[in-house]
């Protein structure tokens, strides 16, 4: 819209535009002058100032809809911020003022007030204390006002205070207390209880006001967090991040006060102001934590916490916690670790107390404290710290870990298994929260964090003595705590195993020991195959299932061991088949026989056993099938053993023994009581899961058993006072309709706890860990963003289970028994009378059931649903739903019925009258819940079933939503029908073109005149317009008839962006996202560069994960403009920084893109940046190849230490003697590193880089190395030295940057990080590989790695030591002989070093190696190879030296190595030994080349290798030997 682009407006184009798009014309026109007036001389300005002026200030009472109001505002502060004209300034201001004065309530005067007020507020921005003249009559305006406005116009009042008090500054006591007074006034009015957004804008206000009104943190500091706790009641996600950073800012200025701050003391003198200290704002915050509620503060803090709190303002009082903590800064945290972590701790406790009644609420409200407490952990030491603050963490905590153990006598004989009491549950709780924090603390630090438990730290002990603690939960943690350990350090995995053994010998007799031991034994197995590829010794499974066999044996001698031995026996079987068939293979038909025994022999038998027994037989065997069902769901889950020795077969009768007791769960409660409720709830799971796991065949005979089982399940037949609701809707709905249930949810920074209160049906329910054994096993904690295993509650996971179980089965069966199950559900529903909640749990589980059921059919090539009754009924069940009152009922129900539609499209007259049926409703009924639930249905439907079969059915449909979009007095049917636009416009494809402009057209309408705070709305109308994108497609990049819809889509991207939703900031990414993905050059690339940059760092995830997305398809197709683009935002030198802030660090666009790899763990966003990270390299590396190394090189060298630690690191080294100088000049470099990028650091302090982003680094390195190779002149000094003359210094090579390759692949090398270590000697290997024939243009007759001799050697001593891991060894073998090979060493005597360590490693060969003992034979067997393959390797070089030597005189002295001797002459006393060995090797490969049944013949002769295991890798590393030379 080129008539838009100038100063002042184009009169006559706008007057020629059509009506409808006039509005468009005039916000495109202004977000052009936004745009271009910072950038405007002054002169230019001036020369159409009046014009201009008039233009702006005559449209401001005019214009409709926020985003013109808020834009045309911004552009009259700039022009009067621009020119200076104070007369025409104060003109209008007393012109607002008189608007502001104006009565009249009317929809009409309202606008002009909001835009006067809009005016006001950009002009405070953009002048400050120079439009301060009108602020007092502002103020006694707007304040009389406040009493009469709606809740909208109170919104903007309080958004135009806030502006103020940014342009007052700290000059105007007087004003600070009035707005002070008003913001207050306006928070605590309780008629506002509906109309959070008001209450957000009370705390913005308040939020700026905070550090220029010193009463507030001072005298009325407690009552301040009085109040916020009020807010907090009832409040939504964006309320209680307001009340977070209202908090966080009030706490921390009380703590660190602005400079020359003071107050009124005695005699009305002011005195300074003293900071409040650490325990007392902790303090002020744990009371209301504690109370979950309004209650004094301080004085009459509680010590325990109250049982009538409330969760969501617990949760917000969590956030609160962690805001604070970021506010004041890692360095201040680093500071207080050991105060922070005693607060947090000691909260945990007292939850204990709580949990302790066994009154269900109570225990809930203690899990969701807990939880609370580890999310305030996580975001604060979990992601503020460097490694080496977290290792100081990690000590705190486990001194704490040592005074809760203290606590409750726990690993001694007497009390092991005595009775439980408050106490324990204290302890308990105390030691969960601690344990979980450290088993992530260990996986963040990595490797390095093993001195924390070799040294005499006590952690490992204590987290001993926790797997005997009484409660099961803290066993729980102590078991999956060593799991995490063991995963960080793989070789501690093998110690611990063999510790837990004789612990089960000595205390044997005691059921908590079994049970805390077995789990830490399973957890540990389950380690060995998370990240690591070291495993453990093959004895060890073997005698792991010795024991839990031995355990099943003898688990009736004695019957209170009897339920422990059952679970820990069967629990470790289950570890053991996670293995992997390389392992259980062999060992299955055990397994097997095992499995059977937990069963009656038949289905027949199992019946008569249902009259036999007592309330402990009956648990026992419940326990003892639960056990072998989750073994065979783990068997099931792996295809090789699934397939092996009819284990299919063998489930089968397990499973009809396990219906048969399934079916009499109703006597056994009667019989026995309530217990048996949880036992058999237990046994569904695991049968549930193991039957989505088989074939549909394999229980073919069941299904008439099973299916009365799941009917009881889902319509919560067994338990009358149930009201449990599936949460599967929430996982089923991820796309445009999440919009209309929640769409935060999994979708913030805080899930963790967020999740809970973000479920619009009662379905969150938080159960305890110890309920699932096998998360244990089958939990991740191997990716960065792995916690800890979370499960919901046993009646919730039995639920979901059988509804998704029951979707797979119900196609399965014949339409007879479909119908009736139908009808049951139909009756059910209308017997249902008394409780309203249980109706509503039942309705919302029978229509996923029907969903799930449906859902399969369509996953089933050809299988349809004909049956008419069949489909009348189901019609029946699915049309009351749309009429619910619950917004998640009326989707689950809209679904469900566009998807019997599609499963009945053999019935076009079905599908017909489904879609007519929607539009008679509509038509009859004006209400707002039967118009929601019906124009959803038929977005649903035309998303799955088309256009319905017919044009004119599109057309009706269309119309119809596009009529309800537009019912402004409706906020929750416009949103629906909005969601039902883009569900028919998503799927429409070319039936659809026709509907697209009149629907942009709408939606732009709504888009500009919708309040900003009916954010449904405005998100609905964002995925309507994703949509029609996505609809148009291709065609938007063809020039001429689609100018129109391009350009009004591009607005309305623009209109998104600058509202103050994320959820719409983010669609606005996505949208153009896509418009460049379509039409490239009709998109604004600087602007949208700079914007998706400057969002890089917001709080929002949702933002970020777009912004990342929109990044990296920006640059994969045009890297360096966007990099060039982006460096707007980066501050070129220290002044300019100190002047504002910039969006992106001194590093650029790469430097920000790393700093985040630091602190999210998002997987996708991660693997966004990853990839983001290398197009960067690929497509800028030759330009900027020196920025990129320099970068590399600052991320490696950078020092996790900050603050304090940093400090007394530095007081170390000064105390330290000077070691040698390659240390010393490590160290000088990394101090210098680190003090450039400090300059600029704000004095919180930043996360340092971590070791996954040191690993990554290295990946970029050998990038840079690879783009590299397709210019010689990168690898040959001379011919760079010469071209970089020619071109004046501009052109860079990677040769003239060796030193700096050789320095980063030796920091990383050398590091105490083990995956760290592996990357650095890879890397340093591809140095060696590429700068070998590299000459020395300066030394003739030398290579340029000469000089490197000696760090090369430094780099790979450290892997060649009796405890360094086997695969750290096997890559060093592999650098020595390339560095060997390469024929870079002159002289003999410098081969030697390299050559010496080879040398040591053969004793490994000889003598054996420790790792044979902590790692799997696969492991030490590679390790023996990799030595073998270096040799062979070196062998062969100096056999070719040998004969080119002899061949060739002018070569003789080249391979004399200065006359000291060949390189044969180094090999030749190893020789002999070698050659057994080789012939070694080449006997196994033969052996393993042989058919599989042969297999025995290898195993009973044996040889360097006993595993059949390794054979891939004998056969790699043979072949790449070459088996000529033998």
């Amino acid at each position: 819209m080129d008539e838009t682009h100038s100063l002042l407006l184009n009169e006559e184009a706008l007057e020629a535009c059509p009506e409808q798009k006039r509005p468009v014309f005039i916000y495109e026109w202004l977000r052009y002058l936004d745009r271009i007036l910072p950038i405007t001389q002054r002169e230019d300005i001036k020369n159409v100032q009046k014009e201009l002026q008039q233009q702006l200030e005559s449209r401001l009472h005019t214009v409709v809809g926020p985003p013109t109001r808020k834009l045309i505002a911004r552009c009259i502060g700039r022009v009067y911020a621009l020119t200076g004209d104070i007369v025409s300034l104060n003109n209008l201001l007393n012109s607002c003022n008189d608007t502001l004065k104006i009565k009249d309530e009317s929809p009409k005067a309202v606008q002009s007030k909001l835009a006067a007020l809009a005016c006001l507020a950009a002009v405070y921005d953009s002048m400050g204390r120079m439009a301060g003249r009108s602020i007092e009559d502002t103020l006694a305006i707007v304040k009389n006002w406040m009493s009469t406005a709606v809740a909208h116009s109170q919104a903007h009042i309080m958004n135009t205070l806030t502006s103020m008090v940014k342009a007052l500054g700290s000059g105007d006591s007087v004003t600070h207390k009035k707005i002070h007074s008003i913001a207050k006034s306006s928070l605590q009015d309780r008629t506002l209880c509906k109309t959070p957004h008001v209450k957000i804008a009370s705390l913005e206000c308040l939020t700026a006001l905070v550090p220029y009104h010193t009463p507030m943190y001072v005298t009325e500091l407690e009552a301040s967090c009085t109040m916020c706790i009020k807010v907090l009641e009832g409040s939504t996600y964006e309320l209680r991040c307001a009340v977070a950073k209202f908090m966080a800012q009030l706490l921390s200025t009380s703590m660190k006060p602005p400079p020359g701050a003071v107050m009124k003391g005695k005699s009305n003198q002011m005195v300074p102001v003293v900071p409040a200290t650490v325990t007392d704002t902790l303090n002020l915050l744990a009371s209301g934590f504690l109370r979950g509620g309004v209650g004094g503060f301080l004085k009459t803090s509680s010590s325990t916490f109250s049982t009538t709190g409330r969760s969501d303002i617990r949760i917000g009082v969590s956030i609160c916690y962690v805001e604070m903590v970021r506010e004041m800064g890692s360095v201040w945290l680093e500071k207080h670790l050991s105060a922070v972590c005693s607060h947090l701790v000691d909260l945990a406790s007292k939850c204990g107390q709580m949990a302790y009644t066994q009154n269900a609420s109570h225990v809930a409200d203690a899990l969701i404290i807990r939880r609370s407490i580890s999310f305030i952990l996580r975001q604060t030491i979990g992601s503020l710290l460097g490694e080496n603050a977290q290792t100081v963490a990690c000590k705190h905590l486990g001194v704490l870990l040592s005074q809760c153990c203290d606590l409750v006598t726990i690993g001694t004989g007497n009390k092991l298994d005595s009775t439980v009491d408050s106490s324990d549950y204290e302890s308990g709780y105390t030691i969960i929260v601690i344990l979980q924090e450290i088993s992530v603390l260990v996986r963040q630090i990595g490797s390095s964090v093993m001195s924390l438990f070799t040294e005499a730290t006590g952690i490992m002990e204590n987290i001993f003595k926790c797997l005997t603690h009484p409660l099961a939960s803290a066993r729980y943690a102590a078991a999956w705590c060593l799991r995490c350990i063991a995963t960080a350090v793989p070789n501690l995995m093998t110690p611990l195993i063999d510790r837990c053994f004789p612990r089960l010998d000595q205390m044997s007799s005691s059921s908590r020991a079994i049970s805390g031991f077995s789990m830490a034994l399973a957890a540990l197995l389950a380690a060995s195959t998370d990240s690591s590829k070291l495993g453990i010794p093959y004895a060890k499974p073997l005698k792991v299932l010795d024991l839990a066999e031995e355990m099943l044996r003898t688990a009736t001698q004695q019957p209170k061991l009897t339920i422990a031995k059952l679970e820990s026996g069967w629990n470790l079987i289950n570890s053991l088949i996670h293995l992997g068939p390389s392992v259980m293979k062999e060992h299955l038909p055990r397994v097997m026989k095992l499995w059977k025994a937990a069963f009656p022999r038949s289905a027949r038998e199992a019946e008569t056993e249902n009259s036999r027994g007592d309330a402990f037989s009956w648990q026992c065997a419940m326990v003892a099938q639960a056990g072998a069902l989750s073994v065979m769901e783990a068997v099931a889950s792996q295809p090789e053993l699934c397939s092996t020795n009819n284990a299919l077969e063998a489930m089968k009768v397990p499973i009809e023994c396990s219906l048969v007791m399934m079916s009499q769960v109703g006597n056994l409660i009667k019989s026995y009581g309530n217990e048996m409720r949880q036992s058999n709830s237990v046994v569904r799971i695991r049968l549930y899961r193991l039957l989505l796991l088989l074939p549909h065949k394999s229980f073919e005979g069941s299904y008439v058993a099973l299916l009365r089982e799941l009917v009881a399940d889902i319509t919560l037949s067994d338990n009358s006072q149930s009201t449990m609701t599936t949460s599967l809707p929430m996982t089923q709905f991820t796309g445009v309709e999440k919009t209309l249930i929640s769409p935060l949810y999994n979708a913030t920074d805080y899930s963790m706890v967020e999740d809970l209160l973000q479920v619009p049906t009662s379905s969150v329910a938080i159960g305890n860990i110890e309920e699932d054994l096998s998360n244990l096993i089958r939990a991740s904690a191997s990716q960065i963003g792995d916690t800890w295993p979370e499960n919901d509650s046993e009646p919730l996971t039995c639920l979901n289970t059988a509804l998704l179980t029951y979707g797979k089965v119900f196609p399965l069966v014949n339409n007879k028994h479909k119908l009736q199950i139908t009808n049951h559900f139909w009756d059910t529903i209308q017997n249902t009378t008394k409780s309203a909640p249980r109706k509503q749990a039942i309705l919302v589980n029978i229509l996923t059931a029907k969903l799930l059921a449906y859902k399969t059919y369509c996953e089933q090539r050809g299988s349809k649903l004909e049956h008419q009754e069949l489909q009348q009924s189901s019609a029946r069940l699915i049309y009351s739903s749309l009429s619910n009152p619950c917004p998640m009922t009326r989707l689950v129900g809209a679904e469900a019925l566009a998807r019997l539609s599609q499963v009945s499209l053999e019935s076009p007259q079905y599908v017909a009258e489904t879609a007519q049926y929607c539009f008679n409703m509509l038509n009859s009924y004006k209400d707002e819940v039967n118009r929601s639930g019906h124009v959803l249905a038929l977005g649903c439907l035309h998303r799955h079933v088309g256009s319905l079969g017919s044009g004119q059915h599109l057309t009706t449909g269309v119309s119809l939503v596009l009529a309800l979009a537009e019912e402004s007095k409706m906020p929750k049917v416009q949103t629906s029908a909005l969601v039902a636009m883009a569900l028919i416009a998503e799927t429409g494809s070319g039936t659809f073109r026709n509907f697209v402009e009149i629907t942009l057209s709408a939606c732009l309408k709504l888009l500009i005149s919708t309040p900003t705070f009916v954010i449904d709305v405005v998100q609905g109308i964002s995925k309507c317009l994703t949509a029609l994108i996505t609809c148009v497609g291709p065609e938007l990049s063809c020039p001429g008839v689609i100018d129109g819809v391009r350009t009004s889509l591009l607005a309305a991207c623009a209109i998104q962006l600058s509202h103050s939703d994320p959820f719409v900031q983010a669609e606005a990414i996505s949208g153009l996202q896509q418009m460049h993905l379509f039409a490239p050059r009709y998109v604004h690339m600087a602007q949208l560069v700079i914007d998706i940059s400057s969002l890089l760092s917001s709080t929002d995830l949702v933002i970020r994960r777009q912004a990342v997305s929109c990044l990296r398809q920006l640059v994969q197709r045009e890297s360096k403009e966007v990099r060039n683009h982006a460096q707007v935002l980066v501050p070129q030198g220290i002044v300019e920084t100190n002047k504002k802030k910039f969006a992106l660090p001194e590093t650029g666009l790469e430097g920000a893109l790393f700093g985040m790899l630091d602190t999210e763990v998002n997987k996708e966003l991660r693997c966004h940046l990853q990839e983001t990270l290398i197009s960067l390299v690929q497509g800028t590396s030759g330009e900027l190849l020196n920025n990129w190394l320099m970068l590399c090189k600052e991320i490696l060298a950078t020092s996790n230490d900050h603050g304090l630690t940093r400090k007394k690191e530095e007081k170390k080294e000064k105390a330290e003697d000077d070691g040698d100088d390659d240390d010393d000049e490590e160290g000088d470099d990394d101090t210098n590193l680190a003090g450039l990028s400090s300059l600029m650091e704000e004095d919180k302090g930043k996360v340092q880089p971590r070791w996954p982003t040191k690993v990554f680094t290295m990946e970029i390195v050998n990038r840079l190395m690879s783009v590299c190779d397709t210019e010689r002149a990168h690898l040959d000094m001379a011919l760079a030295k010469e071209l970089q003359i020619t071109s004046g210094g501009k052109n860079d090579y990677l040769v003239l940057h060796l030193s700096d390759l050789v320095r980063m692949s030796f920091m990383a090398a050398t590091s105490d990080n083990s995956l760290l270590r592996i990357a650095g000697l890879k890397s340093l290997e591809e140095v060696i590989i590429r700068f070998s024939s590299c000459k020395e243009p300066e030394f003739p007759g030398h290579m340029i790695l000469e000089q490197f001799q000696a760090q090369v050697g430094a780099a790979l001593r450290p892997a060649f030591t009796e405890d360094t891991p086997s695969n750290v060894t096997s890559v060093a073998c592999q650098v020595c002989s390339t560095w060997i090979g390469s024929g870079v060493a002159r002289d003999l005597n410098d081969l030697k070093r390299v050559h010496q360590l080879l040398v040591s490693s053969l004793n490994k060969l000889k003598h054996g190696s420790i790792n044979v003992q902590l790692y799997s034979e696969s492991a030490a067997t590679l390790e023996k190879l990799s030595i073998l393959k270096a040799w062979a390797e070196v062998y062969v070089t100096a056999i070719e030296q040998d004969r080119i030597k002899n061949e060739n005189e002018e070569a003789r002295d080249h391979y004399e190595y200065n006359g000291s001797g060949s390189l044969l002459s180094l090999v030749e006393p190893e020789t002999n030994s070698l050659i057994a060995y080789w012939l070694a090797t080449l006997n196994d490969a033969a052996l393993l080349a042989l058919p599989a049944h042969y297999s025995e013949q290898f195993l009973n002769r044996g040889g360097v290798f006993s595993m059949l295991t390794v054979q891939k890798h004998v056969e790699s590393i043979i072949n790449s030997v070459g088996l000529q030379y033998f």
